[in-house]
C-alpha cells in the first residue's frame, strides 16, 4: 500500500522529482460535497465558462467592468448573474461576491488597474 503525502511543488524533495504527481485542488458547493460523500456522480453546479465571471464578481467589480474585461454586453453579465445568484441562493450580489471570496475565487491573476473599481451600485 503506497502513502503520499502532499507538498508544495517547489518544496518536493531532487530525489523524488520522477514521482511526483501533479493534482489540483477544487473549492466543492456543499450540494457537491454531498454528492462526492453519497458516491453519486459529480454535477458542476457552474459550467467552467463561469470561472473567470466568479472571480471578477468575487473581487468585488461592477457588471459593467466584468463586461468589458470578459468581452460581454453589459446584458449577458447582468444574466449570468442572476443565475448564480439564483444557484447559490443569494439575493444579492454583494451576498454572491462574499460567497465567492470565502471559496476561493476572489484571489486571481485577473486583478485590474485604477480604471476597474469596486462595485458600489446595482451589479
Amino acid at each position: 500500500m503506497a502513502s503520499y503525502l502532499f507538498l508544495d511543488p517547489d518544496s518536493v524533495p531532487e530525489q523524488w522529482a520522477d514521482r511526483v504527481i501533479p493534482m489540483v485542488m477544487v473549492p466543492l458547493t456543499a450540494a457537491e460535497s454531498a454528492q462526492v460523500l453519497s458516491n453519486e456522480p459529480v454535477k458542476p453546479d457552474t459550467v467552467t465558462r463561469d470561472a473567470d465571471l466568479m472571480r471578477l464578481i468575487a473581487q468585488g467589480l461592477s457588471a459593467e467592468v466584468i463586461a468589458r474585461r470578459l468581452g460581454l454586453a453589459p446584458r449577458s453579465v447582468y444574466r449570468r448573474l442572476a443565475r448564480l445568484r439564483e444557484a447559490f441562493g443569494v439575493a444579492s450580489t454583494a451576498e454572491l461576491a462574499t460567497e465567492l471570496a470565502g471559496r476561493g475565487f476572489g484571489a486571481s491573476e485577473l486583478n485590474g488597474g485604477p480604471q476597474d473599481r469596486p462595485a458600489s451600485g446595482r451589479t
